[in-house]
Formats: structure tokens, C-alpha cells, sequence
């Protein structure tokens, strides 16, 4: 229920900073983040229609990098790939300053593009930067998330051991890190995660 709670929120921002006047920077945040909450809900056509509201024309500020990734998640999410490459190497020149992959983990959505376009060895030589970036901040979830995409681009079967190498607060990001976070996907996610950890241990 989250997630319907922060359309809520978001929806009402963008029609108080309307109402209030508020300008092209508070259109950006609130069209971004709306589009990513829409985006985790599995509505993509909404999604990019907040992400319009938000505008299409401004500068490098930290606003605009929020757009900017939410527009790659759209990208890699409709599977338009080589656009999706091209809008992560416009990112990198404007954003690359910051390196935290929590904050935008810009290397792990055109790694997916590069490889569903047959660039393998490319996409996991980002992962491989994005991971040990990942492990100079040290948090389980930051880690977790980039060790699945990177496992999955390499196969399942490593995905399993990487799990076992992660504490449970992490394993749960392989689980629940995809664009679909409804209460029922959820759930059934959760009977999947505890199946999948019994044939393992």
C-alpha cells in the first residue's frame, strides 16, 4: 500500500505547486519521482506522462539527474534498448559526479540494454564497476541489488550462490527489486523467495 499512498502524495504536490506557483524545479522533482512510483506500480503509460509534466528542457542540476533516471528506467523497463544507451551515455557526462549506486544506479539499466542488445562483455564490465562501487559503501541492499542484475546476466544458477553470500536483510532485494510492487506481487514474491531459500540451504 506504499507505493498507492506516494501517487497519492506526489499528485497532490504537483497540484499544490500549481496552485502555489512554484516553478520549473519543483515540476522536475515531483514528475520524476511520480514516474517512478508509477513506474514500481507497473503503470508505464503514467509513468511517462509524469515525467512530461515535469518538462523536457533544463539544465544539470540534481533535479534534472532524477529525471534523467527515471526517463533511462522507462527506457530499459519498454525494452527500447538502444535508446536506452544512448540516454545512459548523455547521463554519464552531465551526473557522473555521483558514484553512490544507491542514489542512481545508472551502469546496472545499460548493462540490461547492453546485453539484450548482444554487448555482454560491455554490460558486465559495468556491473563489475557498479559492484565495486556498491561494495565501497557497504550497505546489504545496495549490493544485493547489483549482485542480481550482475548474476543474472550471467546465469541463475550464480544469482543462488550470490543469495547464500548475503545476510537476509539484502537476499530480499533479489526478490522484491523489479518494477511491479503491488501488496499481491508482494505476497507472492515472499511464497517464492522462502520456496527458492529452502532448496537452497
Amino acid at each position: 500500500g506504499e507505493l498507492e499512498v506516494a501517487e497519492e502524495e506526489l499528485e497532490a504536490a504537483h497540484h499544490e505547486f500549481h496552485e502555489w506557483g512554484f516553478g520549473a524545479v519543483a515540476r522536475l522533482y515531483v514528475g520524476a519521482f511520480l514516474a517512478r512510483t508509477l513506474l514500481a506500480r507497473g503503470d508505464l503509460q503514467r509513468a511517462w506522462a509524469a515525467l512530461e509534466r515535469g518538462g523536457s528542457d533544463f539544465d544539470d542540476s540534481d533535479g534534472a539527474r532524477f529525471w534523467r533516471y527515471a526517463r533511462l528506467e522507462l527506457l530499459v523497463a519498454e525494452g527500447r534498448d538502444a535508446e536506452a544507451v544512448a540516454a545512459a551515455e548523455e547521463w554519464v557526462p552531465r551526473h557522473s559526479w555521483v558514484e553512490l549506486p544507491t542514489t542512481g544506479p545508472w551502469r546496472s539499466l545499460k548493462a540490461q540494454a547492453l546485453d539484450r542488445l548482444g554487448r555482454r562483455d560491455e554490460a558486465l564490465a559495468l556491473m563489475e564497476e557498479e559492484l565495486a562501487l556498491a561494495r565501497r559503501w557497504g550497505a546489504p541492499g545496495t549490493i544485493g541489488r547489483t549482485l542480481r542484475v550482475l548474476g543474472t546476466l550471467r546465469q541463475e544458477t550464480e544469482v543462488r550462490e550470490m543469495i547464500t553470500r548475503l545476510d537476509p536483510a539484502a537476499r530480499i532485494y533479489f526478490v522484491y527489486d523489479d518494477n511491479d510492487m503491488s501488496a499481491s506481487n508482494r505476497r507472492r514474491k515472499r511464497k517464492n523467495y522462502e520456496r527458492m531459500m529452502a532448496d537452497i540451504e
